[in-house]
């Protein structure tokens, strides 16, 4: 074997070292020096310092990099790929985890379907507390290829981050992480990747994926930006697929979660209502924003005349 390690684990921290120590031990508990190499790329934290989670661990076997200044979640990740050593690159937030067997699992399927230009398995969902929340629902019985895939992954998103890894050729010809985007850029990457190459299915539940509190995920449902980048990732993929069924499926399903998503947080003081119905307002005149309008109305008409259908108040 060379020295060009087969997986290069890529884990970009910004503020967050607290949870970091979590995902480094997942990936520490199956390092091998002959078969991965781990990365810290940390995005000029401010309010903690990474390299304390780094120090537990033996000299070397964790590389670290700091950005002089902070350039934001999708430019850290695109450092992450720039930096990358190996054949294959498991970004991996420092929020989320591996489960044992992991890289195993990812090591044999790329051996198995040298063709396939990323891999992914199931996962978890947990609490930024750890507890256990869900596990996503398989794809298909068994592993393998999915049929007609590119068109469900161009309809919605159905890979969560710390369950995918990528060929570093695969970034190569096709570019890095859409920066016009500030939460979706995953999906728009799982896209793009899936128009050119196969993407192979591991059919275990071998990652975890974080709802940490203050995460970018939190910061955008309270702020109400998730509605604006959802309408720009459906405009992206659309590029991709150039399939007006699948972007009104697309705009079909995000509507309704962005209505339950909005409902959900019904009662939470902390979250910017003004910043969500100004994007819902301002932008009524894009098609994306005016099916949100009439999937929100419709169902409170419907719940409001099941109330009055009941006699309740």
């Amino acid at each position: 074997m060379n020295d060009t390690p087969l997986i290069s684990v890529m884990i970009p921290v910004f503020n967050r070292a607290d949870l970091l120590a979590d995902a480094l031990e997942s990936v520490m508990c199956q390092y091998d020096e002959k078969l991965l190499e781990v990365w810290v790329v940390d995005d000029c934290s401010t309010s903690d310092n990474p390299q304390e989670s780094i120090a537990r661990y033996p000299k070397h076997s964790i590389k670290f990099f700091r950005q002089p200044g902070n350039v934001g979640q999708v430019r850290n990740l695109n450092k992450c790929i720039e930096l990358a050593n190996g054949t294959l690159i498991h970004l991996l937030h420092c929020d989320d985890k591996v489960l044992p067997g992991f890289y195993h699992a990812i090591m044999e399927a790329s051996a198995r379907q040298p063709e396939a230009g990323a891999f992914f398995t199931c996962y978890n969902t947990i609490n930024h507390d750890g507890v256990l929340l869900g596990v996503s629902e398989p794809l298909q019985q068994r592993s393998g290829y999915i049929q007609n895939w590119f068109e469900k992954i161009a309809t919605s998103q159905l890979i969560q981050t710390p369950s995918i890894v990528v060929k570093k050729e695969v970034y190569g010809k096709l570019g890095g992480f859409n920066e016009m985007l500030t939460w979706t850029e995953d999906w728009e990457m799982w896209v793009r990747i899936s128009k050119t190459y196969p993407v192979y299915y591991i059919n275990q539940v071998l990652a975890t994926y974080r709802k940490a509190n203050n995460s970018n995920s939190a910061d955008s449902f309270k702020t109400g930006r998730f509605i604006w980048d959802l309408k720009n990732v459906i405009a992206e993929n659309f590029k991709h697929h150039q399939s007006a069924e699948i972007r009104k499926k697309s705009m079909d399903f995000y509507s309704e979660y962005i209505i339950t998503i909005i409902l959900r947080m019904g009662h939470d003081r902390r979250i910017n209502w003004k910043s969500i119905l100004n994007l819902l307002v301002i932008y009524c005149k894009n098609k994306f924003y005016i099916t949100v309008l009439f999937t929100f109305l419709y169902r409170e008409m419907k719940h409001i005349v099941r109330k009055g259908l009941s006699g309740k108040n």
